[in-house]
């Protein structure tokens, strides 16, 4: 069972029992060598570890037990499907940054500390959701470990395999930084108590059979920090309607009509659409990616991108879809219905017996939760295919129950989001409005995602290969990467927005520009300046020969162990920097920035000067021969 709060002793037991575990893996006698996959040029892309992993998360995530919002003495539960997808955005990010590590064709969820050259895309994934599975959840039965074990058995041993384990557990723990204190399963105000209805609570939620003693559906989620958006309450949907109005009472009485247990004019076939969609989320899409996948022929990396952008771009939208919900506190049919005398519209009737089609779940009615997350699903896979015409299969479950038994195809997006909206209505768990808003919640929530994050890069046609020269400058266009180990660039590199770059020793003899792209120098000898105007920027063992700027940035920024032997300056960047034992000949300027910046274990020739930075810059450890003012005074 999964504590409240994962240890940093758990994650450090898990890496070091994942590494462990691989050294024996990879150490083991050579006779057992023709029982392993011997990975070629296509077998190194195929897409099998990922969909064994995704699977192998979801058995994981579905068996795990809870003691969040049990009352005392109750049996520890499993998590509910929004909970679950959290916990699948977890594995998911580790795993696609493990990938974009190794391989760049799309852009990082976040960028990680890792040698990625020459590391096996297979170990990586494995890797990652095995060190993120284990750190969240725990593996007491064993059953990741042999999982793990039988995965990176079928690879070759071989120091690419090892590079790739190192990559994955990277990631794994990137994601666990990233994500501590996110809110995750934290203390709320307690909402949905039961309570007796009249004319002054009427329209107002709370708990009704067969949850009453479980109470409220983690409302925590509410207030969590989301994985792409701002913040929750981004994409809050306006107030319902009036309890009055017209429009109440034709979402009222359609509901009470059409999602009636006993409703007489339902149809068999609208009873089986309803009771489909009442399948797990957390299978269903799943389910779905993997079926995708091997439908279109997607390989390793665009698998893996398919996975994590549905899956954080859906979980965002369920965050936001419990940031509505959890602020609305709109009563539930089940509730509406019966109370309908209180509710002032002469427009309703009470049914003091009346009952849903479906179980009704914990938590409040505004806006449809279904709505919120399949508009997400259907605006993902049509940026994923490239067109709103997918042709998609979907599992679902039949008679009430959520594993999943049945079929249904869908040629088009909308053709999906049409009939979510008819589901709920029918289930009599929803008003039509109210899964409309969940709709226009979730395109709202995907929109913005897919537009930053998960973007895709093509390779740079003029990228040069290990150990070349090049005599002039390189360009890295918008939107593609290039990747550079040992190279020489006697003029200058510039980046366009959208682009990546990275070298791995090698000498750059001009400056080196960026204008939003990502930038990433190791052990690399830069000869003139180097200027980052937004984009992410890594720099580490690496050496400037005139100032090194970063301004503006949109990424995190991190300058370690490196030698600048000009000016150092860090302004308005909107994202945390780490400045760590660099030698600075020059100034160090360090002004207006928004995200938390730290200076420790410098030396510096000249001036310190750290000033209107919010949160305030942070500093020890600094050797300053000049004058340091401001936030930095150690």
């Amino acid at each position: 069972m999964r504590s409240k709060t994962a240890s940093a002793m758990l994650r450090v037991a898990a890496c070091l029992a994942a590494s462990a575990l691989a050294l024996a893996i990879l150490t083991a006698s050579a006779a057992a060598t023709h029982d392993r996959l011997a990975l070629g040029a296509s077998a190194a892309t195929s897409p099998q570890v990922a969909l064994d992993w995704d699977n192998y998360a979801v058995n994981a995530v579905r068996a795990a037990l809870t003691t969040d919002g049990v009352p005392p003495g109750g049996s520890p539960r499993s998590f509910y499907q929004i909970e679950g997808l959290v916990y699948m955005s977890y594995v998911q990010a580790a795993v696609y940054d493990a990938v974009t590590k190794i391989d760049h064709r799309y852009r990082p969820y976040h960028s990680i500390d890792a040698a990625g050259s020459g590391a096996s895309l297979p170990a990586a994934v494995v890797s990652a959701a095995y060190s993120t599975l284990v750190h969240y959840l725990g593996d007491s039965s064993g059953t990741l470990a042999a999982e793990y074990a039988a995965s990176i058995g079928a690879l070759p041993a071989d120091d690419p395999t090892a590079r790739g384990i190192a990559v994955g557990q990277a990631a794994a723990a990137d994601v666990e930084q990233l994500r501590a204190g996110d809110g995750l399963d934290a203390t709320t105000a307690v909402f949905g108590a039961p309570f007796v209805y009249d004319a002054s609570t009427a329209g107002v939620w709370q708990v009704v059979p067969p949850f009453v003693a479980v109470g409220a559906q983690t409302p925590w989620v509410a207030f969590m920090r989301p994985f792409t958006l701002e913040s929750p309450s981004q994409f809050r949907v306006p107030p319902p309607p009036a309890l009055g109005s017209a429009q109440y009472a034709a979402d009222f009485n359609e509901t009470k009509a059409f999602g009636s247990s006993t409703s007489s004019v339902r149809t068999p076939d609208e009873t089986a659409v309803a009771q489909f969609w009442n399948a797990n989320v957390i299978n269903q899409d799943n389910q779905l990616y993997r079926d995708l996948a091997v439908q279109h022929g997607l390989d390793l990396v665009d698998t893996v991108h398919l996975m994590a952008m549905g899956t954080l771009t859906v979980t965002d939208a369920g965050i936001a879809c419990f940031d509505s919900k959890y602020t609305y506190l709109r009563w539930r049919p089940y509730s509406a219905i019966r109370n309908a005398d209180l509710d002032g519209n002469a427009a309703t009737a009470a049914d003091p017996a009346w009952l849903p089609l479906l179980s009704t779940p914990n938590h409040p009615e505004y806006p449809a939760a279904h709505g919120c997350l399949t508009s997400a699903l259907a605006d993902v896979l049509a940026q994923a295919l490239g067109t709103p015409n997918i042709d998609a299969t979907f599992w679902g479950s039949t008679g009430g129950a959520t594993t999943l038994s049945v079929q249904r195809a869908y040629a088009t997006t909308q053709q999906l989001k049409d009939e979510i909206v008819n589901a709920r209505v029918w289930a009599g768990l929803h008003w039509r409005t109210s899964v409309v808003a969940g709709e226009d919640l979730g395109d709202d929530v995907a929109g913005w995602t897919l537009a930053r994050f998960f973007g895709s890069r093509s390779p740079d046609a003029n990228c040069p290969a290990a150990g070349a020269t090049v005599i002039g400058s390189l360009d890295v266009p918008a939107a593609s990467y290039c990747d550079l180990e040992n190279v020489t660039v006697r003029g200058n590199v510039t980046l366009e927005d959208g682009s990546s770059f990275s070298a791995d020793g090698g000498r750059i003899g001009g400056n080196v520009q960026t204008q939003g792209g990502d930038l990433q120098l190791s052990s690399t000898s830069v000869g003139g300046n180097l200027q980052s105007q937004g984009g992410a920027v890594d720099v580490r063992g690496t050496s400037v020969g005139g100032n090194l700027q970063i301004g503006q940035g949109t990424g995190e920024a991190t300058v370690c162990e490196s030698q600048i032997r000009g000016n150092l300056e860090l302004e308005q960047s909107s994202e945390s920097a780490d400045l760590c034992g660099n030698r600075v000949g020059g100034n160090v300027q360090i002004q207006d920035n928004l995200g938390a910046v730290s200076v420790t274990g410098n030396t510096v020739g000249g001036n310190v000067q750290c000033q209107n930075n919010a949160p305030a810059a942070t500093s020890s450890g600094n050797a300053i021969r000049g004058r340091a003012q401001g936030e930095c005074l150690s």
